[in-house]
């Protein structure tokens, strides 16, 4: 069962995203271009960089030779936000924040059904990195999901 933490939306590395032995989601920012659809930057607020602790797991290889934080990046920015129907707030809500990605995330990894019985972390991500979608100008994460392939 993957264990999936938020990166953070304070510009800095925080527990439990630092630890190897989970999935880290970092933020990204969704805008819309006049005549090329959707572009996805780097969310300037999310969690990002090198822990101080953690070892990098044997499947992640970092410049800082310590566990680097995030592995997949979501909308974390409240423009447009993550929409959410609440029946207890009467209709649509706007989510934002690394802290409305990560379960998302979680998410998927429920409806892909494939992380393995020995999966550690974000390993089983590592491997299926190519499924995952570059965010540009980015090097906070392996990417952005685009479908279930990376899960």
């Amino acid at each position: 069962m993957p264990i999936v933490a938020s990166a953070g939306d304070d510009r800095r590395v925080e527990f439990p995203a630092s630890s190897s032995n989970v999935v880290s989601v970092a933020g990204t920012t969704l805008s819309r271009g006049l005549l090329s659809g959707w572009s996805e930057t780097p969310w300037t607020s999310s969690g990002t960089g090198c822990s101080g602790y953690f070892a990098a797991g044997s499947w992640q290889h970092t410049s800082c030779g310590k566990r680097s934080v995030a592995d997949v990046s979501v909308v974390a920015d409240l423009n447009p936000g993550i929409a959410v129907y609440d029946t207890a707030a009467g209709g649509w809500v706007v989510y934002g924040g690394t802290s409305a990605g990560a379960p998302f995330v979680a998410g998927l990894f429920a409806a892909a059904h494939d992380y393995p019985a020995n999966g550690v972390g974000a390993a089983p991500v590592y491997a299926k990195a190519s499924h995952l979608k570059a965010v540009a100008g980015s090097n906070i994460s392996l990417g952005s999901p685009s479908g279930l392939g990376a899960f």
